[in-house]
């Protein structure tokens, strides 16, 4: 038996395919060969699983001895209707789902974020792009006693990046919100300018307000996302952070 693993990675105008397979011997233990590393532009699910297979013949091996396949979370590798996984499966039902937990958990993080009354991913894109080296924003950390520092860049790709930049953003709030409204972008003015009214449910909330929130409930998430990427996770470990993932979900 062995798992069957691919992702399409971009060189220039080039985009090329490394086909791995993972398997195990018992004096060895768990072995992993990278089988070929092939040039193809289509990425359409029927010709991801052509060029997957031809690889796995071309090696000698079965495609009844391929036990899990592992890729990206993309729909073209593991969507419902039609992906790679699913033609995999019509020729070896016994495949298993070996995607990337981490993501899922980091896409739930994002989706759930969307619900909130600002873009929380946005705001912290356009005050790094902005504020990112500013000796005015410097100038006043100064001014209110605030520790200066680099605000950190968030890469909605990773799924580490978001938290610390959002902290790296709360700590040097106190003089963003110093600052005029000349020397703020117009998305990050309107957050601070916000008064929020508590007799009107309507009313949009003060911005730090929505960071504290922010910064407080995706720590849940992040753990998560650790513990899952950890080489030492345990099930006691991962069954105590989810629920407590399932109860912030609530």
């Amino acid at each position: 038996l062995f798992t069957l693993s691919t992702d399409a990675s971009n060189k220039k105008n080039r985009k090329m395919f490394p086909v791995r397979v993972q398997y195990f011997e018992a004096k060895v233990g768990t072995r992993s060969a990278l089988t070929d590393f092939v040039e193809q532009g289509d990425e359409f699910a029927s010709s991801i699983t052509d060029l997957v297979m031809d690889r796995v013949k071309k090696f000698g091996l079965q495609i009844e001895n391929i036990s899990a396949y592992s890729a990206d979370n993309t729909n073209v590798n593991f969507g419902r209707k039609y992906s790679v996984y699913e033609l995999l499966r019509n020729q070896n039902e016994s495949i298993l789902k070996a995607n990337c937990l981490a993501h899922v958990v980091h896409n739930a993080c994002r989706k759930a974020s969307n619900r909130l009354p600002t873009d929380i991913e946005n705001l912290a894109l356009k005050a790094y792009s902005h504020f990112y080296q500013s000796a005015k924003l410097e100038s006043f950390c100064n001014f209110v006693e605030v520790e200066f520092r680099d605000l950190l860049r968030h890469v909605p790709t990773r799924r580490l990046s978001l938290l610390p930049a959002i902290q790296r953003l709360l700590e040097e709030w106190p003089a963003i919100q110093s600052l005029g409204e000349e020397d703020c972008p117009k998305f990050i003015w309107d957050m601070i300018s916000i008064n929020a009214n508590v007799e009107d449910n309507t009313a949009p909330l003060d911005g730090v307000v929505v960071l504290l929130f922010c910064h407080n409930v995706p720590q849940c998430f992040q753990e998560t996302i650790l513990l899952l990427e950890s080489d030492i996770l345990t099930s006691i470990e991962l069954h105590g952070v989810m629920n407590n993932l399932v109860s912030w979900l609530k």
